[in-house]
């Protein structure tokens, strides 16, 4: 075992960001959900420290780590953000922040930290999420990447536990963990993510039940950390699959290696109504149908077109699921503060 389960404790950060950037009180606070064990310990650490080592050359023993965010107008939670990027017990540790020309004040809000292991890179031209995420594939300096999304959280020790794992298990490409999901006002809405044991998971097995299941049983990005190399030799993210470009990326992954998996929940992912998941949940099931098929024929993990037939009838209830949450989340009260 990897660690102890972590008691479900409720705090609230009443932490606030500072006024000139431009995000009012009510949506500071939301940035730290509530109901959530770990988030009262990432938000206490001052702006201007200089604090962290400059980013060093990996060691046998502690690879070097980076955690990439990608961002597009993403002011509204990036400081919450960054500092659960910066507050990781990991210490070989490089947090990028990639921006896609933001027009809001996303790069102030990045800047205002004084942390040797910092680096933000700006792009005079939006190049679209799949062309940023590459980017910060292309850009970063670890051997092992977390894509951590300008609007989700990582438990301080996300990265020490699934680097405990990755080494662990040579043999894996990738781990995941369990998350936890929060709305736009940072209220707890549930856990998510399978009910594995925790360890070593064979790759060609992940694959096939995401098919049987019709979900995507390895979470959002911000729940992962990959080997970078394997990353860039499979081609990276796909603008091929707009709709299921994370799960078809794993998928590729996968082909290369296994997974390492943990029910702790290390990470925190925010779903608002205005989030493009929120808006696209069709084309999304119909990516997933066309992802779907071509894993029965391209992939040898022995599915057949009933497996396949399986999974798109839970792909599309599924899809009505979700369109009936954002409905509701869109009536609930702080659904003014959804990111853009």
């Amino acid at each position: 075992m990897l660690g102890p389960r972590r008691p479900r404790a409720c705090y609230r950060l009443v932490e606030r960001l500072p006024e000139h950037t431009g995000v009012d009180d009510v949506a500071a606070q939301n940035a730290y959900p509530e109901g959530v064990s770990w988030v009262a310990r990432i938000g206490r650490r001052p702006l201007t420290t200089g604090r962290g080592r400059p980013v060093s050359a990996s060691t046998p023993n502690q690879p070097l780590v980076t955690v990439g965010i990608p961002t597009y107008n993403s002011a509204l939670f990036l400081d919450a953000t960054l500092r659960s990027a910066l507050a990781q017990t990991y210490p070989e540790l490089e947090v990028l922040v990639i921006d896609d020309a933001s027009t809001d004040g996303t790069l102030s809000a990045a800047r205002r930290f004084d942390d040797d292991r910092l680096r933000v890179v700006t792009s005079a031209e939006n190049g679209g999420w799949v062309a940023n995420h590459n980017r910060v594939l292309q850009q970063a300096r670890g051997e092992f990447l977390k894509v951590l999304h300008a609007d989700d959280l990582l438990a301080p020790d996300a990265v020490e536990h699934q680097m405990a794992a990755l080494l662990a298990h040579p043999t894996a490409v990738l781990a995941t963990s369990r998350r936890t999901i929060v709305d736009a006002a940072g209220r707890r809405l549930m856990s998510r993510g399978p009910k594995w044991p925790e360890g070593l998971r064979f790759g060609r097995d992940v694959v096939r039940g995401i098919v049987r299941s019709g979900r995507n049983q390895l979470g959002e990005p911000s729940a992962w950390l990959f080997r970078r190399k394997v990353g860039l030799a499979v081609g990276g993210f796909s603008a091929g699959w707009p709709y299921a470009v994370d799960v078809e990326f794993c998928v590729r992954l996968l082909s290369q290696g296994d997974l390492v998996f943990s029910p702790e929940e290390l990470a925190c992912f925010r779903i608002s109504p205005g989030q493009v998941s929120a808006q696209v949940v069709g084309e999304q099931a119909s990516d997933m149908a066309r992802l779907f098929d071509r894993i029965r024929r391209d992939n040898d993990v022995g599915l057949t077109e009933t497996d396949v037939r399986q999974g798109m009838r839970i792909v599309r209830r599924d899809a009505a699921l979700r369109r009936l949450l954002y409905r509701l989340l869109s009536a609930r009260p702080g659904s003014r503060h959804d990111p853009p």
